[in-house]
């Protein structure tokens, strides 16, 4: 399990783990039928934290992951 709050980073470690460019997912992606998408503008969501929800959902989906939500363990101060 990857634990991280950066969106860029954990879709860099995930492509990376299947061997695939940010440049091969997005043609992949477009040639499996998701919704259209182009290395520029996949870039730029990355890059400015502006990706949305459903598309980081289609990302993991399509590299053969899901997204689980655990309840965080209370932290002492």
């Amino acid at each position: 399990m990857l634990e991280t709050t950066d969106i860029k980073e954990l879709i860099t470690i995930l492509l990376f783990r299947k061997g695939l460019s940010m440049r091969k997912l997005v043609k992949k992606m477009n040639e499996a039928g998701y919704p259209e998408m182009t290395i520029g503008g996949f870039s730029k969501m990355l890059k400015t934290g502006s990706i949305k929800f459903t598309k980081v959902q289609e990302i993991l989906d399509f590299l053969g992951y899901g997204l689980k939500v655990v309840e965080k363990k209370p932290t002492q101060h």
